[in-house]
């Protein structure tokens, strides 16, 4: 199926959003999911639906409930005549509209998404999608781990970008959801589609393929969309000067210090340690010993390095002392996670 055929499909109605429509001529209100799913169940109760309804909306979607074991992207056609309540959740979520429009309310802030939009709502975030009955919106799910690993290879340089992404994965204070208004940039558009026709066709290696694509349309927007970057939330002098800080850690954690830090930043130590605390929930050494961590347990899944080489890598001397860390973090071995995760 080409992408023209993959584009119609997705103007095409979907069984939900007919039945949404009916209630919509029928009672003049767009119906929430909830109660819609609810309204059209014959297996589920009400009081399910409403139980689980709060749950979204106030604690959060956990990732291990939408996205399935070993599938770190999984994208989705925005339904329409379909309220999606007020959410957040633990992973990243990209809306990416194609055609139309939506109405996207972050942290209240209410704001309009058109055509060639793409934005970016960090884990934690409440947001609220509402879509046009002429929107063509596709969302992509991505774990945390996935955007951490496929960002920081590409964020190295000092950016105000960079410090973005450093503060939405640290600093629950300061998330905010960034939004790339791309137009009518064909490469994005055939990039969407064609990740969406992967995943819908399920054909060997589509997991794969949509995860590289994502690495691929992340580097594309970095290197043409950048100028049109917007913020959901303005970003402090304080913000950007621990962003930085955080940002040049995620490069430099195998040799990094509090005092070395603290000396290229111009900063007292303690000042410092104080700032991060506030900024991130996190002590300077956290921080660090986070990035050594999940660098090492990148390394167990995708190399055969020996643990010596991997504990040199990530700037651990004390094998003993890396071995408990991982432990409490991860709640295996190195030995155990390495065979769990290969």
């Amino acid at each position: 199926m080409d992408m023209e055929d993959t584009l119609r499909e997705l103007r095409s109605l979907e069984p939900l959003e007919l039945v949404g429509l009916q209630w919509f001529e029928h009672n003049g209100t767009i119906p929430d999911y909830f109660s819609l799913t609810a309204a059209v169940s014959v297996m589920d109760t009400k009081a399910y639906h409403n139980a689980f309804r709060d749950k979204f909306a106030d604690s959060g979607l956990p990732e291990a409930l939408f996205l399935p074991e070993g599938v770190n992207v999984e994208l989705e056609h925005l339904l329409r005549y379909v309220d999606i309540i007020p959410h957040r959740h633990d992973f990243f979520e990209l809306v990416c509209v194609l055609e139309g429009g939506c109405q996207h309310t972050v942290a209240e802030q209410a704001g309009p998404l058109t055509a060639g939009d793409i934005t970016i709502v960090p884990p934690g975030l409440s947001h609220h999608l509402t879509a046009t009955p002429d929107c063509v919106c596709i969302t992509i799910k991505v774990r945390t781990s996935t955007f951490d690993r496929t960002f920081s290879s590409l964020l190295q340089e000092q950016s105000l970008l960079s410090v973005y992404f450093a503060q939405n994965l640290y600093s629950p204070q300061s998330r905010s959801a960034l939004t790339f208004h791309c137009g009518a940039d064909a490469f994005v558009t055939e990039q969407l589609l064609y990740m969406y026709r992967q995943q819908q066709e399920r054909r060997a290696y589509c997991d794969n393929i949509i995860e590289g694509l994502i690495a691929v349309l992340f580097s594309y927007l970095l290197q043409n969309h950048q100028e049109s970057l917007e913020f959901s939330r303005s970003m402090t002098q304080f913000d950007r000067r621990i962003g930085e800080v955080v940002n040049y850690l995620s490069s430099h954690y195998p040799t990094a210090t509090l005092a070395g830090t603290a000396r290229i930043f111009y900063m007292n130590p303690s000042y410092l340690s104080a700032s991060l605390r506030k900024a991130t929930g996190h002590t300077f050494s956290q921080l660090v010993r986070d990035y050594r961590l999940r660098r090492a347990a990148e390394l167990l899944r995708q190399s055969s390095l020996k643990l010596d080489d991997i504990c040199e890598q990530v700037g651990y001397q004390d094998t003993t002392q890396f071995i408990r860390y991982f432990k409490e973090t991860y709640g295996s071995t190195p030995h155990a996670y390495r065979k769990q995760n290969r």
